[in-house]
């Protein structure tokens, strides 16, 4: 949090110019120089018994600062010497302190002092330090080495942005030289108090110190979020707005409420009269403390533009519609920022990577922070995706306040290709059924192959006459009787079930006492009964050239040949 005060004059009528903002606070200190000499009770010169009242606002005030280090330097001929306190842990000590100071001292040596406190003290960055100087009289060190300058100079060299000198006359008047000399510098300040009269010391702190109303020809109304931290108990804080660069144009800036008391508040910023010319503009919201409070800042910058609204377009220029990436590899995507003349903050850009794919831009992480007419180089590299799968980066971009972005351009989808052997396995399922069917066509084979090894039966051959030469025969898988006798080529017999099947060509015919019966011809594809000759006849239906009973396997203990 940061601390410093400074007494705001009527409309704005002190104010620094704007500067860049300096290194932030990490120490406060507020340095007390009291004056203990006995006019303070009314002794000598003195008019009024004033030194108990000021005792009384002291502790008062103690007990409203924010942590920080507080320094009592009571003086009279010079300093007599220095206190410390820390708080709020030493807020105790501290009030005993004040309680216990006695105003019984000679002359007010008011330069010596705080030339000696202003050389104990240097300049450090990051402490900022208001210096109080209570006093109801005039320096009368007439011999001594210093006057008003030095002390001026000194404070020239070694005054911080935060620092503050707050000179409070009690009843008595300010010389020429105090006057001149500290309004020559910056956040400085005189208080006249009537005699006998202590002024009720306060400060209030305004956050924050630049108020953005982003584009009022958009929106002519615009609010801001404001705090108002207070020390001690001040009245409240008056608002006032100088709006110049406005005017000029017959136009001008209200804001409401105009007053203000410690704690939040929403201050509501409206645009009146006629249209200003287009452009950016600083008005300065200007806070006007009651006597005897310090407030810092004195005026706080408004900040607003008044033009059409920004525009960001992100323009893709060598972007394919899709990629490819194996694991590890990487591609860049190149793009381009433009914008119109009102486009000059920086636009937010990241990227939404699914996981596996990582993603950086300008070589960075992201997000990144591209202006219009920057180039953006996106690399994505596959990290860890899975074959086959196929993602969608995205861009991610948040227009600044008031301003307006195109549509982002799509993103390429990113899919790691497959291996032949990964493309195969999609098929499993396929595969499986080949492999089974496969299988069982082999198996088919096989049994064919196994049952055509193993004989199925046995067979007796009688050519034709008049030899009629016999034959025993083991019969395995198709037998081709043609092997046996050329007379008849074409003729097969298989087992077929629990009879023999039987194959004849055209030229040639079959017959068989089936059931015992008279010879019925048997045709070509039917089947015969163990056991049952089978006569074949070739030309003359009347000629037997060959007869054939086949018996299962052992069903007659002869001699056999292998057919």
């Amino acid at each position: 949090m940061l601390w410093g005060w400074a007494l705001a004059w009527a409309a704005c009528t002190f104010r620094e110019p704007l500067q860049a903002t300096p290194p932030p606070v990490e120490a406060y200190r507020f340095v007390f120089l009291v004056d203990t000499s006995g006019s303070m009770m009314g002794l000598g010169d003195g008019k009024a018994v004033i030194f108990p009242k000021v005792q009384a606002e002291l502790v008062r005030f103690l007990k409203t600062l924010p942590p920080s280090e507080v320094v009592f330097v009571p003086f009279h001929q010079g300093p007599q010497g220095e206190r410390r306190f820390r708080l709020p842990e030493e807020l105790a000590q501290a009030v005993a302190y004040v309680q216990g100071l006695r105003a019984t001292g000679q002359n007010t040596w008011i330069y010596r002092t705080l030339m000696s406190v202003l050389k104990a003290a240097p300049p450090k960055e990051g402490v900022a330090t208001v210096y109080y100087i209570f006093t109801d009289g005039v320096d009368n060190d007439r011999q001594g080495p210093y006057r008003m300058a030095d002390v001026v100079q000194a404070l020239k060299l070694q005054q911080g942005p935060y620092d503050w000198v707050y000179y409070i006359a009690l009843g008595a008047p300010v010389p020429e030289e105090v006057r001149r000399g500290l309004g020559s510098l910056p956040r400085t300040r005189i208080q006249e108090a009537g005699v006998g009269e202590v002024p009720t010391l306060g400060a209030y702190t305004f956050k924050p110190v630049v108020l953005q109303l982003g584009n009022l020809m958009q929106t002519p109304e615009a609010q801001a979020e404001v705090a108002l931290e207070a020390q001690g108990q001040p009245k409240p804080l008056r608002l006032l707005l100088d709006d110049t660069a406005l005017q000029k144009q017959g136009a001008f800036l209200e804001v409401v409420p105009t007053r203000l008391e410690a704690g939040s508040h929403t201050l509501t910023f409206r645009l009146r009269g006629q249209k200003p010319k287009e452009g950016e503009y600083t008005a300065w919201l200007c806070l006007e403390a009651p006597e005897g409070t310090l407030v810092r800042p004195e005026a706080v910058p408004v900040r607003f533009a008044y033009h059409p609204p920004a525009t960001y377009t992100l323009v893709p220029e060598n972007v394919p519609e899709r990629l490819e990436l194996r694991r590890g590899e990487s591609a860049t995507l190149l793009y381009r920022l433009e914008g119109n003349a009102w486009a000059k903050e920086p636009l937010p850009l990241s990227v939404q990577s699914p996981k596996g794919l990582e993603a950086t831009l300008n070589g960075e992480k992201g997000p990144l922070g591209l202006r219009p007419g920057e180039k953006l180089e996106v690399r994505l590299t596959n990290q860890n995706l899975t074959p086959g799968q196929t993602v969608q980066p995205a861009f991610q971009a948040q227009a600044p306040p008031g301003s307006q972005l195109s549509p982002l351009p799509p993103m390429p989808p990113v899919t790691q290709p497959k291996t032949l052997w990964e493309r195969l396995l999609d098929y499993w399922w396929l595969l499986l059924l080949l492999l089974l069917l496969l299988l069982y066509l082999l198996s088919r084979w096989l049994s064919r192959w196994w049952a055509a090894q193993r004989p199925w039966g046995e067979a007796r051959y009688v050519g034709p006459p008049p030899d009629c030469p016999e034959k025993r025969l083991t019969l395995k898988g198709r037998v081709d009787l043609g092997q046996v006798d050329r007379n008849l080529q074409g003729v097969q017999i298989y087992p077929q079930g629990e009879e023999v099947g039987l194959t004849l060509p055209p030229h040639l015919s079959a017959k068989s006492p089936l059931g015992g019966r008279r010879p019925l011809r048997v045709e070509n594809g039917e089947t015969f009964p163990y056991g049952t000759p089978v006569y074949f006849y070739g030309d003359n239906p009347n000629q037997e050239i060959a007869n054939l009973t086949v018996y299962p396997l052992g069903g007659e203990a002869h001699g056999n040949e292998k057919a």
